[in-house]
């Protein structure tokens, strides 16, 4: 097995974009304790950038660049799990904002717990790039790459719908969707029009397979329970948008029933499935 390459490997965009995402990690509890500043600092220093430098880092938590293939993904949530347990201590809202990176990445979530438990049962956590590739073998949309720019605008225009449905655009929410609209290539400006509530690229296409369109359900709801709270009114917003999509309304509650239930916060395809196929017309 090959060890996970340095660095030196990342652009420099990519390599600011990754201190961003490691600063996020280490504020998640809330608490920026000195050993995750130590250990930033390091990472920092190995990347060949200077203390000012990192403070202009710090200062500007704006994204540019994130990882493309599946095992740069992987390594990117990789990188940030050692920042999260640097402190020995795993703070739910770090392991949360673990799970958005990877649905933000198009990783199965799940994938997140599976890395967290093959750390834990390595000594030093230490994982290499044939056990992210087991690990994360697993997309969220296999179809993600192939989306036209209709249907990427279809999905951002209902994850913002979405997030304003309680009238409050949280920040969770807000970085939840300018990193997805990065992670999919969709401008920035079309997110920003589409927040503005203006209408200028081109019309929203809902996607034509059935199994897109569940999996266009499945990351509202993980949009919606990004802030901890689920309103009747995103719940309404939610049961809409799954009539526009042509599947049924009751199929939404089912979801959030058994998402409640789930031990991951996660579920499988085959479970998603399962439940729009019992709320079928």
């Amino acid at each position: 097995m090959s060890q996970n390459p340095s660095f030196n490997q990342l652009t420099e965009e990519q390599k600011i974009n990754l201190l961003k995402q490691l600063v996020k990690m280490a504020k998640a509890d809330g608490v920026f304790k000195f050993v995750e500043f130590k250990y930033l600092t390091e990472v920092a220093e190995l990347m060949g950038f200077t203390a000012t430098q990192l403070d202009e880092i710090i200062a500007d938590d704006q994204l540019t660049a994130l990882p493309v293939t599946r095992l740069e993904k992987a390594r990117q949530i990789y990188r940030l799990a050692v920042m999260m347990q640097v402190d020995q201590e795993v703070a739910f809202a770090e392991k949360k904002l673990l799970k958005d990176l990877a649905v933000i990445l198009n990783l199965h979530p799940d994938g997140v717990d599976k890395m967290l438990e093959a750390m834990k049962q390595n000594k030093g956590g230490m994982l290499f790039d044939d056990d992210l590739e087991t690990i994360f073998s697993k997309e969220l949309n296999h179809n993600i790459k192939n989306m036209t720019l209709e249907e990427k605008l279809a999905l951002m225009r209902q994850l913002v719908k979405m997030s304003k449905s309680d009238q409050k655009l949280q920040t969770a929410e807000r970085n939840f969707l300018y990193e997805l609209a990065l992670s999919i290539n969709l401008p920035i400006e079309a997110l920003e029009d589409i927040m503005d509530g203006k209408n200028t690229y081109l019309p929203e296409k809902i996607p034509t397979n059935i199994e897109d369109r569940i999996i266009q359900i499945y990351r509202l709801v993980l949009m919606m329970k990004i802030d901890n709270e689920i309103s009747p009114e995103e719940v309404n917003t939610l049961k809409s948008i799954a009539l526009e999509l042509g599947l049924h309304p009751e199929s939404v509650m089912l979801l959030l029933d058994r998402l409640l239930e789930s031990p991951t916060g996660t579920l499988e395809f085959e479970e998603l499935q399962a439940i729009f196929n019992i709320t079928k017309n």
